[in-house]
C-alpha cells in the first residue's frame, strides 16, 4: 500500500536522519497539524492525499514502516500576517514540488520559494511482508 507522508523541514534539520528513495524507514507518524502546512502552500485535495506527517518531538499516533518510493522537495513563498508583522506563513497557492532522489534538510530555498519541508510517498507493504 501506497501512502504520502509530510516530513516538514525543521524536523529533518534539527534531528532527522537524511533519507533516499529505495530506503526502508520506521517513522513516527502524526495525523494532525500538517493538512494546515499542506492546505496553506497547496489547497485541500493535496493536503487530504496525505496520510500523517513524519513526527519525532511530540506525541506520535502511530509507527510505520516502510520503503521510500519518491521524494517532492516542497517550497512555497512567504507571506506576512496581517495581524503580526513579524510572522510570516506560507502564500496561498504558491507551492512547488520538485522530485529528488534523497532528502538531507539542506535542499535550501529557490529564488523566492523558501523550503518547507518534503511529501514522501512510502509503500508500507514491503516492510516485512
Amino acid at each position: 500500500m501506497q501512502i504520502k507522508v509530510w516530513y516538514s523541514d525543521w524536523q529533518l534539520q534539527c534531528c532527522g536522519a537524511p533519507f533516499a528513495v529505495g530506503d526502508d524507514i520506521e517513522w513516527g507518524i502524526s495525523h494532525g497539524g500538517h493538512d494546515e502546512v499542506l492546505e496553506d502552500i497547496f489547497d485541500e485535495a493535496v493536503a487530504a492525499q496525505s496520510f500523517g506527517s513524519e513526527e519525532h518531538h511530540s506525541d506520535v499516533d502511530e509507527t510505520i514502516q516502510g520503503t521510500v518510493t519518491a521524494i517532492a522537495v516542497v517550497r512555497a513563498q512567504l507571506e506576512q500576517s496581517a495581524n503580526n508583522p513579524q510572522a510570516q506563513f506560507a502564500a496561498a497557492g504558491t507551492g512547488t514540488a520538485d522530485p529528488a532522489q534523497r532528502a538531507d534538510g539542506r535542499e535550501g530555498d529557490r529564488g523566492d520559494h523558501r523550503l518547507f519541508g518534503y511529501l514522501v510517498d512510502i509503500d508500507v507493504a514491503s516492510k516485512g511482508a
